[in-house]
This record gives structure tokens, C-alpha cells and sequence, in this order.
């Protein structure tokens, strides 16, 4: 009898560290509190939103740096497209920076998708840099169209589910900006006849 009085309150000790650990993590009270409580699947889309914006600054610098001749009308596209999408970037990142948000994309080495992904993307710069003056035209029209056509389904999908007042405006600004983008892209296609 002694020994399973000296063994209950050890089962209670060991039952309520097991439900210590399954509850997970509690949230913080003190002053690291402030980050905004999203889903990963947000964070990630977010994330995915920054690197576009940059991706597409990188892109509007090219097609409109002097080493290449193109187009007036895709030239002040280009410039264009650099001032927007650093604004929509900087209060991106300014709004992830006061929530705590890491906005980086984290690649995985193993994840065939993310690796497909950097080869892609390789694939691309490389082409573009090897691209003749019409070739180039050509293909930096139809890629900054496919980058606002992805951009604006993902800020559509994720409108719905944002509750922050200054990150939903963030991103209606965004979808009226990738809207109109995408009507001077289809007349810049329509002119090159690469509908």
C-alpha cells in the first residue's frame, strides 16, 4: 500500500507535464506580444507578395536600363512599374516590420517544388540576358504580365481572409494597381500581337 501512495504523486506530476506539452506554447504577455497573430499560410503569401514586388523592380530596372533598346512604351512601363511596386513594397514591409512579419521566403533543398522554383526563375534571368533586342522585348512583356496576373490572384485570394485595416489597404491598393497594370500589359501585347 505504501508504495502506491508514493507513486500517485508522481503520475500526477508526469500526466500534468504531458498536458503542459501537448497545449504547446502559450502566447506571450510582455512586450515581444506584438506580432501579429497569422497563419503561416498567410505569412508565406505575404512573403510570396515582397518578393514579387521586388522581383518586378528588379525586372522594370532592366527593361529600362540604358544597355537595352526597347520600346518607348515598354521603357515608361518599366519605370513606372519600378515606382509602384517599390511603394506597394515599402508598405508592405513597413506594416511586416511593426507586426514582427518575416516577410523572407525560406527554400527548402529537399522540397522538389522550391527547387523547380530557383531553377525557373535561373532560367528566366539567364534567358532574358541572352535575349536579342526583339526576343527581349518580346519576353519581358510576358513576363511582368504572368508576374501581375500571379500577384493579383494571390492578393484576391487573400483579401477575404485579413482582418487588419492597414493591410487590407495595402492590398486593395495593390489589386487596383495590378489591375491597371495588367489592361496597359494586354495593350502592349496586343500591339506586339503576343495575345
Amino acid at each position: 500500500m505504501k508504495n502506491t501512495h508514493s507513486i500517485a504523486p508522481l503520475l500526477l506530476l508526469v500526466t500534468l507535464g504531458l498536458a503542459a506539452c501537448q497545449a504547446g506554447p502559450q502566447p506571450s504577455t510582455g512586450p515581444a506580444a506584438t506580432q501579429t497573430a497569422i497563419d503561416l499560410l498567410t505569412r508565406a503569401a505575404l512573403a510570396e507578395l515582397a518578393k514579387g514586388h521586388s522581383d518586378k523592380m528588379q525586372l522594370g530596372w532592366y527593361a529600362s536600363s540604358p544597355f537595352r533598346h526597347v520600346d518607348p512604351a515598354i521603357k515608361q512601363f518599366a519605370q513606372d512599374m519600378r515606382t509602384t511596386q517599390d511603394d506597394l513594397h515599402h508598405k508592405l514591409k513597413t506594416w511586416a516590420d511593426a507586426h514582427r512579419i518575416d516577410l523572407a521566403i525560406h527554400y527548402n533543398p529537399a522540397d522538389p517544388r522550391d527547387i523547380a522554383r530557383q531553377a525557373m526563375e535561373k532560367q528566366q534571368g539567364d534567358s532574358l540576358q541572352a535575349d536579342s533586342n526583339i526576343d527581349f522585348q518580346r519576353d519581358v512583356i510576358i513576363l511582368m504580365y504572368m508576374y501581375y496576373q500571379n500577384q493579383l490572384s494571390l492578393i484576391q485570394a487573400l483579401i477575404p481572409r485579413i482582418h487588419d485595416p492597414e493591410l487590407k489597404a495595402y492590398l486593395e491598393q495593390s489589386q487596383r494597381v495590378h489591375t491597371a497594370a495588367l489592361k496597359s500589359l494586354r495593350d502592349l501585347l496586343g500591339r506586339y500581337k503576343l495575345q
